[in-house]
């Protein structure tokens, strides 16, 4: 059992569906904890980078589809590809594929930053696994930026969306460390 967590005497297994609250009105934690607003944030925001990453997970399925329709000739003997659409110069279809898989990438880090989110937030497990995705996915999204603004003069908007997540999840840890401290178990109201 994790040192944060109540003693076992202390628990209360609430009713499906039924939402416990401490005495001093703030919504109880899976952890026993009260849910403060900053506690609130990161459970929300790891929610919706949950989301997101399911959603990245299949642009990326379909980025991968729409690259076959790209008119490019498939050679069976040597395995390689030929013509096909292009955009200032440079094969379209490939653009498509490499953008499924940094999509791809980003959407399963996503998922395992949600889920090891929650085991810190709730379970106190160690920070670590979180930031090293984290700071995966910023220099990802910032070497595919570079790449495709020096190359083609575009932005991606996938990787933009994770690097402003990355941060405001940055900020509401740092947060959330600053206020844990203070966090007592709650006693619940009956």
């Amino acid at each position: 059992m994790s040192k944060r967590n109540p003693k076992k005497d202390d628990l209360v297994i609430p009713a499906e569906g039924e939402v416990l609250y401490g005495d001093d009105g703030l919504r109880i934690g899976d952890d026993g904890y009260p849910m403060t607003p900053m506690r609130t944030a990161e459970h929300r925001l790891l929610d919706i980078i949950l989301i997101i990453g399911y959603i990245f997970v299949v642009v990326a399925v379909v980025l991968v589809v729409l690259a076959l329709f790209q008119g490019q000739d498939y050679d069976t003997r040597d395995f390689s590809m030929h013509g096909g659409a292009a955009y200032k110069g440079l094969n379209l279809a490939l653009l498509m594929r490499c953008e499924a898989l940094v999509v791809f990438v980003l959407g399963l880090t996503s998922v395992f930053i949600s889920h090891r989110g929650f085991n810190w937030l709730y379970d106190n497990d160690s920070l670590l696994a979180v930031r090293r995705c984290m700071l995966i996915q910023v220099a990802l999204s910032f070497a595919w930026n570079v790449y495709l603004w020096f190359n083609v003069q575009l932005v991606d908007p996938f990787t933009g969306l994770v690097f402003l997540l990355s941060i405001l999840h940055w900020l509401i840890i740092v947060r959330v460390i600053a206020e844990r401290p203070g966090l007592t178990p709650s006693k619940f109201s009956k």
